[in-house]
């Protein structure tokens, strides 16, 4: 904020209010450390209680946008997308690609998105 606020002359009354950002910030960051209301342990106990199964699990879309990339670049997306730890039938992928190309078409039919 200081690097936007002293270039120019003009800018100067800015920095009353960059300074007073900056000290906020830095007691937000402060308390945030702190006071830590999130705990590894008691989060561990509660997805080991809550699995996530093909019953309860919410439904997940993804969109995948596409400009241009090389297929050797979205197969290994999609492969990933694929791979994700979550139940397949709860899982729509739509891929979006802005030039229309057929491989990207047939990248997205093999793997079971939507195109």
């Amino acid at each position: 904020m200081w690097l936007f606020a002293l270039p120019a002359p003009f800018l100067y009354s800015y920095s009353g209010f960059a300074g007073a950002m900056c000290t906020y910030l830095i007691i937000s960051d402060g308390v945030g450390l702190i006071d830590k209301d999130w705990d590894y342990k008691t989060h561990t106990q509660r997805v080991d209680a809550y699995p996530i199964a093909e019953e309860s699990a919410p439904t997940v879309d993804i969109f995948q946008p596409c400009f241009s990339e090389t297929l050797e670049i979205l197969e290994n997306t999609y492969k990933h997308i694929i791979n994700l730890d979550w139940p397949e039938s709860k899982i729509k992928v739509c891929v979006m690609d802005d030039s229309a190309q057929d491989a990207v078409r047939g990248l997205a039919t093999k793997y079971g998105f939507i195109y």
